[in-house]
């Protein structure tokens, strides 16, 4: 509706004759970049407080014990990922508001192929120096500098890889938008100091200084989204927000550089670390499997929001990707579990196969039991989150693609633990088999249903990739777990996960908060009336539980 000005002054709008309700609402951009910097500006203030009173928290020592290192390189990174992630959040918030659907779907076009050629060139030689460099630290600069000349030259490898995509996209009809492209060329090419400062990170890892590169992380994300707002506030949009990459990779590089040889390299002896073809050869036979899984990791949504932007449009993929944001924030939780299960599960699939079944079955117990409810919740409230994280411009269509999306988490949670528990039983070509499978089916299926169904075929089209790389996975778990007795095992939570979602749909058209706390309190309660979880599961989860704790220390006094 056009806004006029009435008599010099006022602000009106003609309207039919009949009774009506207008409401003017005042919200230019310099009112949401003004409160996005009051944001930052906390942030800041915290992360300064949090590095003062972390040289209480932890001083180094060569003796300390296993767990207090354990804690040291595990709560610093989790944390400082939280936090990073809630700046990802406000900044993204911001450029959905000044760019739009059409500005976020080619922008989420662009890192989605950067995404796929920066796996390729990265190589999996980050897990391969930080292992390496654990194992013989007096070899680091050696081990660096020899990844670090891979890198650049798959760098330049990959060049004509990236060029023959591009072109050949551009030729097959419906091309990119020409900032599309320039976006992914300045994500690319910032990928060259980004790749340099990936190795020094992994090797700040490998002599267990996790905190440090979190730390960098941290500080880089600051930097890359002050920019971002600048470059938008400018008017650059799309390609200013991919051209500052660049600036943000090469002051990354610059501290790291100058924080590795003071702390790492001070000492380090004249003339060591030339380059090696043999050594070289050997990093990338170790590397490529898991350059393979990463890659069909990333192409399996990947794929899927490509061909959403070939057969749809720019601003639909900005839809879709309102809500796969929100997905990608809850899949957080699959992330940490595993990274803190893993190392269990890796002895016990070596020492222990029937622990290591009663761990992966109560595993995905859990999984499932916090998937459900979240799922639920989500769908209920996927109007104002869609509305809160990328604005009103972006309604319906991304609230009805997150009430579809958020169910692949039940899947999707499940087959992230069942991942490394295949990996820890030595079934590493059988994981990158059936994720090429998953990708094969993604792409089929896109082409099938997209160009009628649109964003709503997305949507299933990641549930479904999800549900068949559980089946898939389900067969060598059989094999060496035996039966998982996935009916008996999971039949319980999914039966209170029902009863919430009809208790909560029934409320919700009175009212969605009403809904909320109905659901928050019937999921627990059936859970408990169902017993969800049997006497031998409490017995293994009584060491985590607070209350058996104050009673273990009441008991010894």
């Amino acid at each position: 509706m056009a806004v006029v000005r009435v008599d010099g002054n006022f602000r009106g709008v003609f309207l039919e004759p009949g009774t009506w309700t207008v409401r003017f609402k005042y919200s230019p951009n310099t009112v949401k970049v003004g409160a996005f910097v009051s944001f930052i500006a906390g942030m800041v203030v915290l992360f300064l407080i949090g590095l003062y009173l972390w040289r209480f928290f932890y001083r180094e020592e060569d003796d300390a014990s296993t767990v207090r290192r354990v804690a040291k390189n595990s709560l610093a990174p989790i944390v400082l990922n939280l936090f990073n992630r809630l700046i990802d959040f406000a900044f993204a918030a911001l450029m959905a508001r000044i760019l739009g659907p059409v500005g976020n779907g080619r922008y989420a076009t662009a890192v989605n192929i950067y995404l796929w050629f920066e796996v390729v060139v990265n190589f999996g030689l980050d897990m391969y120096l930080m292992r390496e460099v654990a194992r013989q630290r007096e070899r680091s600069w050696q081990l660096f500098v020899n990844t670090t000349a891979l890198r650049l030259l798959l760098f330049v490898a990959v060049i004509p890889l990236l060029a023959g995509f591009l072109a050949g996209w551009q030729a097959l009809g419906s091309p990119l938008a020409a900032e599309t492209v320039w976006a992914v060329l300045l994500l690319y090419a910032g990928l060259l100091p980004g790749s340099v400062s990936y190795g020094l990170a992994a090797v700040f890892r490998g002599f267990e200084k996790h905190e440090i590169p979190a730390a960098i992380q941290t500080v880089t994300t600051i930097i890359r989204v002050t920019l971002g707002v600048l470059v938008l506030v400018g008017g650059l949009g799309v390609v200013g927000v991919a051209g500052a990459s660049i600036l943000t990779n090469l002051v990354t590089l610059t501290i790291l550089s100058v924080l590795a040889f003071r702390l790492i390299w001070a000492g380090r002896p004249r003339g060591v670390g030339r380059v090696e073809r043999s050594f070289q050869r050997v990093m990338l036979v170790e590397s490529w499997p898991l350059m393979a899984s990463l890659l069909l990791q990333v192409l399996f949504p990947g794929v899927n929001l490509l061909l959403l932007q070939r057969l749809q449009s720019d601003a639909v993929v900005g839809w879709y990707d309102a809500a796969r944001k929100w997905v990608d924030a809850l899949n957080i939780v699959p992330s940490f579990f595993t990274f803190a299960v893993f190392p269990i599960m890796s002895r016990q699939a070596a020492q222990d196969p029937a622990g290591l079944r009663q761990s992966y079955r109560l595993s995905v117990k859990m999984l499932t039991m916090v998937a459900l409810p979240t799922a639920v919740l989500v769908t209920l409230l996927a109007t104002p989150l869609v509305g809160l994280l990328s604005g009103a411009r972006f309604l319906p269509h991304g609230a009805i693609v997150l009430r579809l999306l958020v169910w692949s988490i039940l899947f999707g949670w499940i087959n992230s633990l069942t991942n490394y528990v295949l990996i820890a039983l030595n079934r590493q070509r059988y994981v990158l088999l059936a994720s090429g499978v998953r990708v094969v089916f993604t792409v089929v299926a896109n082409l099938l249903f997209v160009r009628t169904f649109s964003y709503v075929a997305s949507a299933w089209i990641m549930i479904g990739g999800e549900f068949l790389l559980a089946v898939l996975f389900a067969v060598p778990l059989r094999q060496h777990l035996g039966g998982i007795g996935w009916v008996g095992l999971l039949g319980r939570p999914i039966v209170a996960g029902l009863v919430m979602g009809a208790a909560t749909w029934a409320v919700a058209p009175v009212s969605r908060p009403l809904a909320l706390g109905v659901g928050l309190v019937v999921y627990p309660a059936v859970l408990i009336a169902l017993r969800a979880l049997t006497p031998e599961e409490w017995e293994m989860l009584s060491p985590l539980l607070p209350w058996a704790r104050l009673r273990q220390r009441w008991a010894g006094r």
